[in-house]
């Protein structure tokens, strides 16, 4: 009887609380593995939005790098380049539009807020084949962003002219960018917020000033 005593199988006590604490470790288990899923997802899905961004701002860089500082526009035509913050239109020499390697082109960048989120699109126009002004109509235009927290244009103005005590203003940066300026801004700035909680990426691309010639 002893023997038979010392022998005997677990308790129904004893195999519940086992069954019970294997659950709890599967249960802890799969939520800590499904948690490693979800960043790991959310790392993939911000590193590509952010790689998409950046060439984004590469294709922007280049085309405004391309513009046509010696255009001379006509008397009631606007110049090489003006806008603001949720607008930029431009002459460049650099064509994005496949198709469009006929000469100058015309850009429209368009900033455009939906649901509390921001998009940019863009259109481009030859202006070896079009008329060189911008129509005054609202053309649907290529996605290049979409579903960002904001996104914005700023120029950059040259110093004012110093004052009679020789103190020279600095350059600054200033939102808009009027149709019948005459001059260039220094830089264009572009800033894109991916989220609320990201810092903005920026590019700053330099405008060459050039000679001025009629076309």
């Amino acid at each position: 009887m002893p023997r038979l005593k010392r022998n005997r199988g677990f308790t129904l006590l004893e195999l519940l609380l086992a069954m019970t604490l294997v659950a709890l470790i599967v249960v802890l288990v799969y939520g800590s593995l499904r948690l490693g899923i979800r960043a790991w997802e959310k790392g993939e899905q911000s590193a590509e939005r952010s790689q998409t961004t950046r060439i984004v701002l590469d294709l922007l860089r280049r085309q405004i790098v391309g513009i046509c500082a010696d255009l001379v526009p006509k008397a009631g035509e606007p110049g090489p380049l003006f806008g603001d913050r949720a607008n930029l239109s431009l002459v460049s020499s650099v064509a994005l539009v496949p198709g469009n390697d006929a000469g100058r082109v015309r850009v429209e960048y368009r900033i455009e807020t939906a649901d509390q989120l921001t998009g940019l699109t863009f259109t481009e126009k030859s202006l070896t084949l079009l008329p060189r002004e911008p129509t005054t109509e609202t053309e649907p235009g290529y996605p290049l962003l979409a579903a960002t927290a904001g996104i914005d244009f700023t120029y950059l103005a040259p110093a004012p002219a110093a004052t009679p005590d020789d103190s020279a203003p600095d350059r600054a940066w200033v939102d808009e960018w009027p149709a019948e300026s005459t001059d260039l801004p220094l830089a264009v700035r572009i800033r894109v917020r991916e989220t609320a909680t990201d810092p903005p990426l920026a590019v700053i691309v330099p405008i060459r000033q050039g000679e001025e010639v009629s076309w």
